[in-house]
């Protein structure tokens, strides 16, 4: 509010005594009251202003400024109400006060400055506040038009007792530049008595008024320019009202939706979810049209809420919440289904059925009735992935589903629930195996999909006798299959562990069924009175088979990178979640920390060994979501939520005296998304990222900051910050390149398909379009360095790091706060434009990877937080510090992709094995774009499989050149390494994936002369192999070099078929080689007919009459894991030691497809691989072979592995099998 104050001198003097009356200072006798909160001093928003200082002076009086003009802005005297990610996990509410205050006013024209006679407008900049002995004092400074200044320090404290509050504000001139007069507008309610207001400077305009909050004192108070200014109030009662609209949720309809709300935004439901727009989950209206709003409904989709799991909306899980009971979750329920009077007991109702609900789709066949068949088989011990049941397993249960009143939508066969309504017994039973079989009535000929995701577990389902879903082996939860019109055997297999609800969504679609038609008791039927069959107590036996899904191979990789040691950079009572950090030059690590205190700590040791050695010490305190740090030579700076800070030491002690204001010169408000990251600093300038707003669930925020989504270019000395680049959504990562540029990475969301890193260009745009929609509609999206696909490779990338270790040195390396660990990725430039390829690099963290910066030690310092939602990765820790340090052990793997004028080059980090081959059928290139829209997040488009033409090799084998045609720019292209290739030194690859973008594909990139090509379908490696070491022990046209065992002719049943020996009639005995091999490693190609059973023996000896074979020799098995009944025993799966060590993986081929195994005999060793990957590793000969073959069905047969040397045997088991590519290299 502007005021003219043309004073006459007797009117000044007059107005002097208004309102004096003697009082003690609260600061004279020095005593510090016991503060009302820890921290007492605290930035943040609160009632939907966005820059507070809010101190709690002593447990009745708090007080809040804006520091965006250093107005007193609230008082009043019971505790703030800290809400907000930071404080609670919600997502949109933020920080308010009380209801009942003593002071309220949004007056922000509370400053003008006198000069000489006139009025004049004051610009108001905050310089930071203050801590000395316990007190605060917050710096100012008041500018007139003229450049005139003045700097004012302001002392604020407490006083008073019980019900009684006493507010004294002391105001110090430190520097007055023309010698102005500071104005002060002020506004002071709740005041106990008329004379309950007290000051030594000059009113003027002074007002009382009474009113029923007490008495209100206006007016404006002329500083002393000497001196010290106090003015101190007496406060009654806090009876000012109002609430922030910005603050609260809408009313609810009643107090129970009131609860569900509240329990909503603890929960973090709106980081997934909004109301009317699909985040990464449903929007609450789309949940609305698709459930009936049923108390039925109610109870089934809180156990979703309490459970998580995926399948109803897409692939992507919904987050457990265990934490959460099922009234509380039911609450929720209610109010996304707007139930307002839902009842207090959660007891189970039927809904009625109609007769359409019971009528079959077909006449059963006879002896069958409508329903799945339901075993349940109780295992005990948690397990990850779905055991095999024993022969001798018994159910615990058996019951029949038939009731529609179960269905959702889709069909939910809700595993606890039913068997109590189904009459069937409840199992105490946590982790467990239920079984559900009957035959499924397929309308006309033609191809169905179907579909199972479990909810809280793993499972299969098996339809007409062929695996559709494995989620044991793959993500996808759905599969195709030609079937006849007629009934069709389906069986569903799922394990379910842990606590929550346990469900398998089950659908179809296809001709004659409606889309994603959803099976109950009118598709499928099961035998009459199959549920009365006989009952077990008690875990049933089972049996684990070896993972199907290798880690690093289409999922996460598990653990620490081999080329670095992982360890604790923190005590153990050290638990903050890490918001930022940097180094001093001694070697101290400075940290902020992303919680409600706000704090910065310095840790002494953390370069040691010793965690427990490493000390703590807290220097600061009460920062807004501290999310960005710098040291710039041992001066720490920090980038607030709304400013960025200077943090100085006065009197040497470390403990942080003034938190100077560097920068606040750029927009912002009240939302809770508007997070600033950082810091990078460079030519002495400090680089920071601003987040754009959005609403809770991540949909569009309408009030967007000017400038927000952008990365900003700071100048201590000034203050200015300017727009550096912008079109960012959520760039929680800053950092430099090798190449000295800013990159940034940016997470999913509207106008981000996927999450992205890109490298930063001064005036760039980068896609996110909703800040300023005209101004930057039309622009055109400068292109990321790479998309990261999500869940394929990231969620929410945050900080990068250079790497500067071995092979690794210069590439990046980035975190994910949900995706958790490291990726690496690798850089390439085509015509200017900055693309690269990313991989897995590295799980394993005790949390969500936030920050990372390279130690004076040259370990990586990985600073780790996590929430609620898919802010922090669930089942780890929410806080964690530790570093990684290069060991120098290497790793296999790709170290680089790039794009090449007619195809993709691989560099691997080690040369490949000596005749390992790389074959076209060994790699699949797949091929997609992506299209930013204004809806959150985005499918891929576009996608395809691109042939690979050839595959050749450089002549030292450590980089091969994929002729890949169609490869398009502005696509991603994804390489896997599908068989992947052994290195040099006997390592399998650590991850054998690469996700690159083509921004621009090289028109000047040629492969090399001389490399080595690949030959055709037969012998396919022989251009990959060195004769000089490598035996042909098969030449894809003859079996010259064979014969049978005991025999010298070859066995009539054994030939060569378009280049592969195969046994083309069984029963006439085994295939061995007529030389004889000591220590060796073999290749070969193998594929076997369905369910069929064969092997590989090595050290074959030829003893009397009525010994075979495999009596004598071990065996490399070969087997349809799936189908033959073998395949239930671990040790005879393909790839075991027969009998004696069971595989690593399940990692077989699919029937028809060609395998690659490799077997490796030395000093006393053996190790199988398969497809790439080591299976056995174990003693052979020595050591605990003996006992290993004393626990096989060997143990009798007296000739089995006698020698060190023998013949390579190939098994007639009586089932068709054909071999290739066979070769020897003896060691």
């Amino acid at each position: 509010m502007y005021r003219k104050l043309m004073l006459a001198g007797a009117a000044l003097g007059a107005l002097a005594a208004c309102g004096e009356r003697a009082e003690t200072s609260l600061f004279a006798d020095g005593a510090v009251p016991e503060r009302g909160h820890e921290p007492w001093i605290a930035r943040s928003v609160l009632d939907g202003e966005p820059r507070m200082l809010t101190l709690a002076l002593s447990d009745n009086l708090w007080i809040a400024y804006s520091t965006e003009d250093a107005t007193l802005r609230s008082a009043w005297s019971a505790p703030a109400i800290y809400e907000g990610a930071v404080y609670d996990g919600a997502h949109g509410p933020q920080p308010h006060a009380p209801e009942a205050r003593y002071v309220l006013t949004t007056d922000d024209d509370s400053w003008r400055l006198m000069e000489g006679s006139e009025s004049v407008p004051a610009q108001v900049r905050y310089l930071g506040h203050k801590v000395r002995d316990g007190r605060i004092a917050l710096n100012y400074r008041l500018t007139a038009p003229s450049g005139a200044f003045v700097d004012i320090l302001e002392h604020p404290e407490a006083g008073g007792a019980g019900e009684s509050a006493t507010l004294e504000r002391r105001f110090e001139i430190t520097t007055n530049e023309g010698q102005l007069t500071p104005v002060l507008a002020v506004t002071l309610q709740s005041l106990k008595e008329q004379d309950s207001l007290a000051t030594n400077a000059e009113w003027v305009d002074r007002q009382v008024r009474r009113l029923d909050t007490g008495y209100t004192v206006t007016g404006d108070l002329l500083l002393r320019k000497d001196g010290i200014t106090s003015l101190s109030a007496s406060f009654g009662e806090p009876k000012v009202s109002t609430v922030s609209e910005s603050n609260v949720a809408a009313p609810a309809a009643d107090e129970r939706f009131a609860q569900a709300q509240s329990l909503m935004q603890s929960t973090g439901c709106y980081s997934c979810h909004a109301e009317d727009t699909k985040i990464i989950g449903p929007s609450y209206a789309d949940v609305r049209e698709r459930y009936e709003a049923t108390r039925q409904n109610v109870s089934q989709l809180a156990g979703k809420i309490i459970s998580g799991g995926a399948g109803v909306w897409g692939e992507v899980p919904m987050t457990a919440h265990p934490q959460l009971s099922q009234q509380d979750a039911e609450s929720m329920m209610a109010y996304i289904l707007q139930i307002a009077d839902l009842p207090d007991e959660a007891e189970p109702e039927v809904a009625q059925a109609t007769e359409e609900d019971f009528t079959p789709v077909a006449p059963p066949p006879e002896g069958y009735a409508q329903g799945f068949l339901v075993e349940f088989y109780e295992v005990g011990e948690r397990l990850e992935q779905l055991p095999v049941l024993d022969a001798d397993a018994r159910p615990n249960d058996v019951v029949r589903v038939t009731h529609p009143s179960f269905a959702l939508d889709p069909w939910t066969v809700n595993l606890e629930s039913q068997r109590d309504m189904a009459g069937g017994k409840y199992i105490e039973a946590t982790n467990f195996v239920a079984r559900l079989s009957g035959q499924i009535h397929i309308p006309e000929n033609g191809t169905y999909y179907f579909r199972m995701s479990p909810r809280n577990g793993t499972g299969q389902m098996r339809v007409a006798g062929t695996v559709l879903v494995d989620t044991d082996r793959s993500s996808s939860h759905g599969g195709e299959i030609t079937l006849t019109a007629g009934w069709h055997p389906i069986e569903v297999e799922v394990l379910y562990y842990g606590a929550g609800e346990s469900q398998a969504l089950i659908s179809a679609s296809g001709p004659g069924l409606e889309q994603m038609d959803f099976l109950h008791g009118r598709y499928v039927v099961a035998p009459i009175g199959a549920e009365e069959k006989a009952t077990a107590q008690g875990v049933q036996p089972f049996t684990v088979m070896p993972p199907a899904t290798v880690p690093g191979d289409g999922i996460k990789l598990t653990a620490m990178h081999p080329a670095y040691d992982l360890s604790q950079a923190r005590p153990d009572s050290f638990d903050k979640r890490i918001g930022a950090m940097d180094f001093l030059s001694d070697g101290r690590l400075v940290v902020s920390a992303w919680d409600g205190e706000g704090g910065v700590y310095i840790l002494d040791g953390v370069t040691g060994d010793d965690p427990e050695a490493i000390s703590v010490r807290q220097i600061a305190f009460g920062l807004a979501e501290p999310l960005g740090l710098k040291v710039v030579d041992d001066e720490i700076y920090v980038m607030q939520k709304q400013e960025l800070t200077k943090l100085v030491d006065v009197d040497g002690d470390e403990i942080i005296d003034d938190y100077v204001t560097v920068s606040n010169d750029w927009a912002v408000t009240d939302n809770f998304h508007e997070f600033g990251f950082g810091l990078v600093h460079r030519d002495g300038k400090f680089y920071a990222t601003l987040a754009a707003a959005v609403m809770a669930g991540g949909s569009i925020a309408e009030n967007q900051g000017e400038g927000r989504g952008s990365v900003i270019e700071i100048d201590p000395e000034t203050g200015e910050a300017r727009r550096y680049a912008h079109g960012f959504r959520a760039p929680n990562g800053v950092g430099e390149g090798p190449d000295g540029a800013l990159y940034v990475s940016d997470n999913e969301g509207n106008w981000l398909p996927a999450s992205k890193i890109v490298r930063v260009e001064e005036g760039g745009f980068y896609g996110y379009r909703s800040i300023d929609w005209e101004a930057d509609k039309d622009l055109k999206e400068d292109p990321p360095l790479i998309w990261l696909p999500h869940f394929e490779i990231g969620n929410s990338p945050t900080q990068m790091v250079v790497l500067e270790d071995g092979p690794y040195a210069g590439q990046l390396l980035h975190g994910d706060i949900h995706h958790g660990g490291y990726k690496r990725t690798a850089m390439d430039e085509v015509g200017g434009v900055a693309q690269g390829c990313v991989f897995r690099f590295a799980q394993g963290l005790e949390s969500a990877s936030h920050r990372l910066v390279k130690g004076p030690d040259g370990a990586i310092y990985a600073g780790q937080l996590g929430v609620g939602g898919n802010w922090g990765v669930p089942g780890l820790l929410t806080y964690g510090l530790q570093k990684m340090r290069y060991n120098g052990t290497p790793a296999f793997e790709m170290l680089s992709v790039r794009t090449m004028n007619e195809g993709l080059e691989i560099v691997f980090t080690e040369p490949l094995a000596a005749g390992t081959p790389l074959t076209a059928e060994d790699v699949t290139v797949t091929q997609w774009r992506y299209e930013p829209t204004v809806n959150y997040g985005g499918p891929k488009l576009d996608e395809r499989e691109l042939a690979v033409a050839s595959v050749r090799l450089s002549g030292d084998r450590q980089r091969a050149y994929l002729t890949v045609p169609g490869i398009e720019a502005g696509h991603v292209v994804h390489l896997n390494l599908s068989r992947p290739p052994a290195g040099e030194s006997g390592r399998e690859i650590w991850s054998p994936e690469a996700f690159c973008t083509v921004n621009a594909v090289p028109t000047d990139r040629a492969f090399p002369d001389g490399l080595a090509a690949s030959g055709g379908n037969v012998d396919t490696i022989s251009g990959q192999a060195d004769a000089n070491d490598w035996q042909i022990l098969f030449d894809g046209e003859s079996l010259d070099g064979w014969r049978g065992y005991g025999r010298e002719a070859v066995p009539g049943g054994w030939r060569v078929e378009n280049g592969a020996i195969t046994m083309a009639q069984t029963g006439t005995g085994d295939l061995i080689t007529r030389e004889t091999f000591e220590d060796f490693e073999l290749l070969l190609d193998w594929r076997i007919a369905e369910g069929g059973n064969s092997g590989v023996f090595y050290h074959v000896t030829e003893t009397e009459q009525g010994v075979w074979s495999f009596e004598t020799a071990a065996e490399y098995q070969l087997l349809d894991d799936d189908a033959h009944p073998d395949g239930r025993i671990p040790s005879h799966r393909s790839g075991a030691l027969y009998d004696m060590v069971v595989p690593a993986w399940s990692n077989a081929r699919p029937i028809g497809e060609w395998n690659r195994t490799r077997i490796i005999v030395t000093d006393g060793r053996v190790e199988h691989w398969l497809n790439g990957r080591k299976l056995v590793e174990a003693p052979y000969r020595t050591g605990e072979w003996g006992a290993m073959v004393a626990d096989s069905k060997f143990a009798d047969m007296p000739h089995f592995a006698r020698t060190g040397s023998g013949h390579i045997g190939l098994q007639d088991h009586g089932d068709r099998v054909w071999f290739r590519n066979i070769r020897i290299r003896p060691l």
